[in-house]
């Protein structure tokens, strides 16, 4: 498909979209609702999911629906309470009856905000590397960037920096409220619930007494099937087991991805990808290893060690992404080959981690109050009381 019959496909879909949700609105009024999206639909999961079981607890009232790509997603995290819908009528349907929606992605071209709806953008890295909508113009995705309608009806954005509120000002172009209270996804790696990370290992089959690394690669525009994991994980286990420990792999690939691909059979490797919310495997993590990817600044609040793997940063900056600062400017510890991994690990305490830890976190002007979810859910209920009561 030409991109001239691509656009005109895109803005008769926009259309329908407005038309159907302003139709639908003159029969149907606005309810005591709360519709959630993350990662368009892929997962209960990330900073929606943590919103809306506060506002359960503290407003339980309110109705919640949730969208999903698959309405019969097979996901053990969803409460009962919760209501699925799959496909794109029942979505319109429930974004033109809810009093608020939360969503981690850019709203659709098209959609039709009724008076006294409140929209979260909650977006999917508050510290994150890569560039993104229109700070990507003259990269990639010209077409998509120009047509998000966020920065028109979001009523607030949520950060957790400095760093966090200028992505919002550069890449969606909002000129809107910013609440800088932290993500609402990190409030449980600051409580650090025992309780909860001893059902979350006992879920994964993991021994309470192992020490577990988390490698986590992000997805590459260019290779979009299954990736093929950058570092040695054999080797690294090796490394940090010398150093001290009983450790185990768990390996998390991209929800954009295919999976990953894990040649070694060691039985101290798990693929841990399936696992529905990325926030959980941070919670139960004694180390992260990344590339890219912006759970390393969310893992940076446990102060435990984080090191990025950057073994393939010319081609990524040429081929995928650029990056919005060089991330050497960050203060990270970064490795580029497998030996610089293994000196890092060899070379540097706990309390060396700890310290570069608070020194990255300071670099981005951090802000986590672990209340970000409760000060959310607030909002939430006083638009409604506002509008509604």
């Amino acid at each position: 498909m030409s991109k001239k019959a691509e656009n005109i496909k895109l803005k008769l879909v926009s259309m329908r979209n407005f038309m159907f949700l302003h139709f639908w609105a003159l029969f149907h009024p606005i309810e005591k609702k709360v519709l959630f999206s993350s990662f368009g639909g892929k997962e209960y999961s990330g900073d929606p999911r943590s919103i809306s079981e506060k506002l359960h607890e503290l407003y339980p009232d309110y109705k919640i629906v949730w969208s999903f790509t698959d309405k019969n997603t097979d996901n053990f995290l969803i409460p009962d309470y919760v209501k699925k819908v799959g496909t794109k009528f029942e979505y319109l349907k429930e974004f033109s009856t809810s009093s608020a929606i939360i969503t981690t992605n850019p709203v659709n071209s098209g959609t039709y905000k009724r008076k006294g709806q409140f929209i979260v953008q909650t977006w999917h890295g508050d510290r994150g590397f890569k560039r993104c909508l229109y700070e990507c113009l003259d990269d990639w995705g010209v077409k998509r960037a120009v047509k998000i309608t966020d920065n028109k009806i979001t009523d607030i954005c949520v950060a957790a920096s400095d760093y966090g509120e200028s992505v919002y000002r550069n890449a969606f172009k909002y000129n809107g409220e910013i609440l800088k209270i932290g993500m609402p996804r990190n409030d449980k790696l600051l409580v650090n619930n025992e309780k909860e990370i001893n059902l979350i290992k006992t879920y994964l089959n993991i021994p309470p007494d192992k020490k577990i690394l988390l490698y986590a690669p992000t997805f590459r525009d260019n290779t979009p099937n299954s990736q093929n994991p950058i570092i040695d994980i054999g080797l690294t286990l090796e490394e940090l087991n010398n150093k001290g420990g009983d450790w185990i792999c768990i390996v998390r690939a991209h929800s954009a991805s295919k999976g990953i691909n894990i040649q070694n059979k060691n039985k101290k490797i798990i693929d841990v990808t399936k696992y529905p919310d990325m926030a959980d495997l941070l919670l139960i993590s004694d180390m992260l290893i990344t590339d890219y990817s912006s759970c390393a600044g969310d893992f940076l609040i446990r102060k435990k060690p984080v090191i990025i793997a950057a073994f393939d940063k010319d081609d990524y900056e040429n081929n995928c992404r650029n990056f919005r600062i060089p991330i050497e400017e960050t203060g990270y510890f970064i490795a580029y080959n497998q030996n610089e991994l293994n000196s890092i690990i060899r070379n540097n305490t706990d309390e060396d981690f700890k310290q570069n830890c608070e020194n990255v976190l300071a670099f981005y002007e951090t802000v986590e109050t672990g209340k970000a979810s409760e000060e959310i859910c607030y909002r939430i209920n006083k638009a409604y009381q506002t509008y509604f009561n």
